[in-house]
């Protein structure tokens, strides 16, 4: 987690807690007054869209997916191609076993990653506290073991950050 000042709104809902900052988007469905709408048949005429988390009120409903379909899968096929002219950037596998370490990475990359796609320069970063020594050696570990790929941890003093 990062140090932040500013206000926090929690939602409660079947899942559990969330807490978000006011700026972060929800997918909710604004409930009207109307009586007829506390209701679930009636609820299913409205449509849901996103909203700032700040604009959320009592009355509506935040919604999330419900999974139907679970697939076991042995590979996570990965949907990447080269641009053209790109000379520099090293060849990655097409595929790669989706197990516990790839789907950590995957996690790690959803938390604190973000990626550069320019020709040439195209990298991803993943962005821990300083202090967070035992998850960089892991992502590290997993980069050079799933894709070949030596990674390097630069620290960063001015923000705490590696």
């Amino acid at each position: 987690m990062r140090d932040y000042d500013g206000p926090i709104i929690r939602l409660k809902n079947k899942l559990g807690l969330v807490e978000m900052t006011p700026e972060h988007l929800v997918l909710a469905v604004k409930r009207p007054d109307q009586h007829k709408f506390n209701y679930t048949r009636n609820k299913k005429e409205l449509n849901a869209e996103w909203y700032n988390v700040s604009d959320h009120q009592p009355r509506d409903i935040a919604v999330y997916p419900i999974l139907k379909v679970i697939k076991d899968q042995e590979l996570f096929d990965l949907d990447f191609q080269k641009k053209m002219l790109d000379h520099r950037s090293t060849d990655i596998p097409m595929r790669v076993p989706a197990d516990a370490d790839f789907l950590r990475l995957a996690g790690y990359y959803l938390a604190e990653g973000n990626a550069v796609t320019k020709v040439t320069k195209a990298h991803i970063c993943f962005t821990f506290h300083i202090k967070e020594v035992e998850y960089q050696r892991d992502v590290v570990k997993i980069i050079k073991d799933k894709f070949g790929l030596d990674a390097s941890i630069i620290p960063r003093e001015e923000t705490n950050a590696t």
